[in-house]
């Protein structure tokens, strides 16, 4: 690291690996033979096996995700090139059924992630609603072939209160409810 110069530090924790990337390019992979329990671990920052010169600086942004960011979600949110390791191809898998995942973050302010996946290519219709059922917008309408997709619903224009995001396809009709919080 270049002292003075800011580092985009991403780390990606997959049960059994970790991840490095430094300014959006992949530096270290670890296979680790034993699952972490993260939930009381302190976040260290820095070599920790050289404790004479520890971290010495400021954090501008921290955010954590509660599922695993591709290589490209990544490369967006660091507005860097990432050069891909291996192939999108070689991680792709077809989900085996339709589901609706909640947004995160939930209770948001002003924007929120809706995630859904698709076992088969279908006709999708992915709507918001208030509290009493009136249409708010329409996130995606139209034909979209089998995986997992993710919209951002930005909700600047709207009143705190309780919304409803429904995924409607061939295979039925998936209905959550969110929370918008100003």
């Amino acid at each position: 690291f270049i002292p003075d110069t800011w580092h985009h530090i991403v780390g990606m924790y997959a049960q059994d690996s970790l991840k490095l990337y430094v300014n959006g390019n992949r530096v270290r992979s670890s296979a680790f033979s034993t699952r972490f329990d993260f939930s009381s671990s302190d976040i260290i920052i820095g070599n920790n096996n050289n404790l004479d010169q520890p971290f010495d600086g400021s954090i501008d942004d921290f955010k954590v995700f509660n599922y695993a960011l591709s290589e490209l979600e990544i490369a967006d949110m660091l507005d860097v090139e990432v050069t891909p390791v291996a192939s999108e191809e070689e991680f792709k898998t077809t989900p085996v059924s339709i589901e609706l995942l909640q947004n995160y973050p939930n209770p948001f302010n002003p924007s929120t992630q809706i995630r859904f996946q698709l076992s088969r290519e279908e006709y999708v219709r992915l709507t918001v609603f208030d509290g009493i059922g009136k249409e708010v917008k329409i996130l995606k309408q139209g034909d979209l072939s089998a995986g997992e997709y993710h919209y951002i619903f930005d909700a600047s224009g709207l009143s705190s209160g309780v919304y409803y995001y429904q995924l409607t396809t061939s295979q039925g009709v998936l209905t959550k409810k969110m929370l918008l919080v100003k």
